[in-house]
């Protein structure tokens, strides 16, 4: 049975610091020994990820968009292809489940 972790601060512990410094820098954890003993592991805590950049689109970008607007128009039933769209995904393609 998993047990959740208790925090605590080490802001007054400098040495404790320093190690966690250590291995938020490298990425690898650090097993803590005692006569021999490994009695702790302290390992970095997972990232949250960065948010993504996004960037404005240009006016000519918008513009290049805006003119693609019906250009399948004459080209592409679209009747036709919402049924077979419809119709592909009713057809299971994994193979039947053994019991």
């Amino acid at each position: 049975m998993a047990t959740e972790m208790q925090p605590i601060d080490i802001t007054n512990m400098p040495e404790l610091a320093r190690l966690t410094d250590e291995v938020r820098a490298t990425n690898r954890p650090v097993a803590l020994q005692r006569n021999h003993e490994t009695v702790a592991v302290l390992m970095p805590a997972k990232r949250a990820p960065q948010p993504r950049r996004t960037t404005k689109s240009s006016e000519a970008d918008i513009q290049a968009f805006l003119s693609s607007a019906g250009s399948w128009e004459g080209i592409v039933d679209t009747e036709k292809l919402k049924q077979d769209i419809y119709e592909s995904r009713r057809i299971s393609s994994r193979p039947p489940i053994k019991v």
